[in-house]
């Protein structure tokens, strides 16, 4: 009986085996083989593990001629004629068995007997590993990843190794990718751009597909734009992926480069301004079968100058992460659309997400940049904002900078106070800095610009920081509104000396130039109310805690989706702007990239990890925990009559109380009826905010990567009888480079024009129709102000 036999199975013997000794041993061997191996064993004192398999021969007692043994034997063997005994062959095979199950156990579980092969095998692989040290530093890094990780969760360095030596013994069309080097090719791709792609996979043989092979693994993730459909049902799951239901919808525009291309995907024409019906945009609105009418869209449509996107911005009910806003729209659009489209556009998005059980919590545009938008009423040339017997001016910061101060004590330059660029944030942080606010306070003629600045400051305080408490947000927040409010009910009563004569004026419709814009004090009225709405649903369980970073909440992810589209260009390129065509494209890719990035936070079997600022990770941990902290004992009501009282203090140095007290409008009660009654009556019903371009906002920092293939479809063999011909004349009789063909396959029929050129049938590739079209090729800056500019200018 051969002991390497793989039937035997050594899972019988317990791990302890060599210990057992006396009846403990009798009882295993009685077990195994039955009574009468242990009486062999007993009458030879072999009564333990180790004295049994040091035996060489167990059955060389049944040869000897000796009293003691002539009853066992007799028992156990055969008996023949001349006296001889043989022993049974079941106790033969059983003694084999026994001996061949301890051996086993002995050698380690190795049922396979070392040959003289094997042992020359061995001392070759030893000699390889010893000439080349590479090997000797695997075996000692997998040994180490094996005693520091969960076999079933190996590391991403580990997949990507494992993918490479696979490979190498491979022809190159003989080379697999498992899924996580795929999702690190796909990364790598979308971050570093189509030339660091190849020079990483040139260099690194069998590591990274082929980028025909990778564009395909991108176009099956199925996360395909299309300009003007809203991806509900794509948000949907998403947000299942994320375990959460709620979210912020913000909506911002770009300024685009004016140029029509054909989608084929779509068999539609995009970069012609998307028709609005009530707000939402028309879907494939631009698709024909006739160049004729592609003709008529192009001289009578207007380009669109600016892409307008919807975002979502999830809240994620685990309060240790935050999640990346998801891209819920995105289309072309012109300046010439009102603010009740607006409105409409988010009651549709509001009505269709509810449907998905979804919930939206508010929404944001670009308009709620508050923080920008006071500071630019200190720049206006119409405004004279006055706050009681003291105007409020950008002289006061000059002052500060020309006389007496050094750059140590305020920390300013001449382009915070006058900056170029009205959407540069970092300047309204300078000046709102508290060195500035105590230089101010202390000058008793700069009191109304100390505290109109000290509102920019709350502003920032309230909306802005992320590493704000709940606590402090409310407050804030309050104390703008109640601030407003206050000084919005002195200008009302106080009469005015009118700057060209010293007659009183008492035309209340001038007064509007003393005060913050309508739409700013709209938004600090709405924001402290949304903000107070906020922490009362998270204080009755109804929304998570992560509800409460109101600092994602705003059109910033729309400004980021913006700046990421135009850093995906590579490394030699110097197009930082797009068409509306190509940000769908690119878009998608970044869809790609936010779905891998989402999939691994929770990831734990090969991660691929992208780099985060060290900032981040601990601003946004501390903002969360500070809203959880505070939420659960926050008293709200002593919240908010403490930012009445700082109101009051702010004020209390400007002489306007003794006005508001004598028309019984100076406590909170009385003041906050007053204001309602007053902005109840000046309600407008008509829409008179047309939207406006030149208040687009971005971020400062943008840099970009074409996304789609301008592949030339060659194909022949296809002819039909379309009646919808269109005529064109040419002298030109070699069409080399332009995708005009006698024949095309008819598999690709819809995306040709047929016409008649020079009296015979061509077919003419719709995007080459929209070259022949184009009469201008329209530019950007790559300058944000410019092309800011710039794109009011388009046509």
């Amino acid at each position: 009986m051969d002991e390497n036999n793989p039937a035997y199975d050594i899972s019988v013997l317990p791990d302890d085996v060599f210990t057992y000794c006396g009846d403990k041993f009798f009882q295993l061997v009685h077990t195994l083989v039955g009574n009468d191996i242990v009486d062999i064993l007993k009458i030879q004192s072999i009564n333990s593990t180790q004295s049994f398999i040091n035996t060489k021969d167990v059955l060389a007692i049944f040869q000897l001629d000796c009293p003691d043994l002539l009853q066992i034997k007799e028992r156990l063997c055969f008996k023949l004629s001349n006296g001889n005994f043989i022993i049974k062959i079941g106790i033969e095979s059983s003694l084999k068995y026994l001996t061949a199950i301890f051996k086993l156990k002995q050698n380690g579980n190795e049922p396979q007997a070392r040959t003289h092969g094997d042992i020359i095998s061995d001392n070759r692989l030893h000699d390889l590993i010893n000439r080349n040290p590479l090997l000797k530093s695997l075996f000692s890094w997998y040994n180490q990843q094996q005693q520091e990780n969960n076999i079933n969760n190996k590391t991403f360095l580990s997949f990507f190794i494992d993918n490479i030596t696979n490979n190498l013994s491979k022809s190159n069309s003989q080379y697999r990718y498992n899924d996580v080097v795929k999702r690190f090719a796909i990364c790598l791709y979308i971050l570093g751009g189509k030339l660091t792609y190849e020079f990483v996979r040139l260099n690194i043989t069998g590591a990274l597909p082929s980028l025909t092979t990778l564009h395909n693994i991108i176009s099956d993730q199925n996360l395909t734009i299309t300009e003007g459909r809203f991806r509900f049902n794509e948000l949907k799951q998403h947000l299942n992926l994320l375990d959460t239901k709620f979210g912020f919808v913000s909506e911002d525009c770009t300024g685009v480069i004016q140029k029509i291309k054909y989608n084929k995907g779509t068999n539609s024409f995009i970069g012609f301004s998307t028709p609005l019906i009530n707000g939402i945009p028309s879907v494939n609105y631009f698709r024909t079968d006739s160049l004729e009418q592609l003709r008529t869209w192009f001289s009578s449509i207007d380009k669109a100058s600016l892409l307008n996107i919807n975002m979502f911005q999830p809240v994620s009910s685990n309060h240790l992460t935050s999640s990346a806003p998801f891209l819920l729209a995105a289309y072309g659009i012109n300046n010439q659309y009102r603010s009740i489209e607006i409105l409409k556009r988010w009651t549709y998005i509001y009505d269709e997400c509810c449907k998905k059980q979804i919930r939206i919590i508010g929404f944001s545009t670009d308009a709620t940049h508050v923080a920008t938008k006071w500071r630019n009423r200190l720049l206006s040339s119409k405004a004279q904002l006055v706050l009681g017997q003291q105007g409020i001016t950008m002289q006061h910061l000059q002052d500060i900078i020309d006389n007496g101060y050094t750059k140590i004590d305020h920390g300013l330059v001449q382009t915070d106070i006058n900056p170029k660029d009205k959407q540069n944030y970092a300047s309204c942080e300078k000046i709102a800095s508290e060195d500035v606010l105590n230089i101010l306070k202390q000058n008793k003629d700069t009191q109304a610009t100390y505290v109109y600045l000290r509102l920019l400051k709350h502003i920032i305080i309230a909306y802005i920081e992320k590493t704000t408490n709940i606590k402090d947000r409310l407050h804030s927040a309050w104390a703008i509104v109640f601030t407003c409010r206050l000084w919005r009910s002195w200008i009302k009563h106080n009469t005015f000396i009118s700057s060209n004569s010293t007659r009183k004026n008492k035309k209340n419709n001038n007064k509007d130039k003393y005060f913050v814009t309508t739409p700013v004090y709209y938004s600090i009225e709405i924001n402290a109310h949304n903000l107070l709405y906020l922490i009362l649903l998270v204080k009755q369980q109804q929304l998570p805690n992560n509800a409460l970073n109101v600092h994602l909440f705003s059109s910033q992810a729309c400004e980021s989706t913006f700046r990421n589209t135009r850093a995906l260009s590579g490394t030699y390129s110097t197009m930082v702007n797009f068409t509306v065509s190509d940000f769908l494209g690119r878009a998608e890719k970044l869809s790609v990239l936010q779905q891998i990035k989402c999939y691994e936070e929770t990831n734990n079997n090969g991660r691929v990890l992208f780099p985060t600022h060290h900032k981040h990770k601990q601003k946004n941990d501390l903002t969360t925990y500070q809203n959880i902290n505070n939420i659960d004992t926050l008293n709200i009501e002593e919240v908010i009559l403490t930012a009445y009282e700082t109101a009051k203090k702010l004020l209390e140095n400007l002489e306007i109380s003794n006005l508001l007290k004598r028309h019984n409008i100076y406590q909170l009660n009385n003041l906050s009826q007053h204001v309602y009654d007053d902005l109840k009556s000046t309600s407008r019903t008509s829409d008179h905010s047309t939207f406006d371009s030149s208040h687009e906002s971005e971020s400062d920092s943008e840099d970009c990567l074409s996304l789609e293939d301008d592949s030339i479809d060659e194909e022949d063999g296809y002819s039909d009888d379309n009646n919808n011909d269109d005529e064109l004349s040419t002298t030109k009789t070699n069409f080399s480079g332009i995708r005009l063909f006698n024949f095309i396959n008819p598999d690709l029929k819809d995306s040709y024009f047929k016409i008649y050129l020079n009296n015979g049938i061509k077919y003419m590739h719709k995007q080459t129709a929209c070259w022949l079209l184009t009469d201008k090729n329209n530019q950007l800056s790559s300058d944000r102000l410019k092309r800011v500019i710039e794109t009011n200018r388009q046509e």
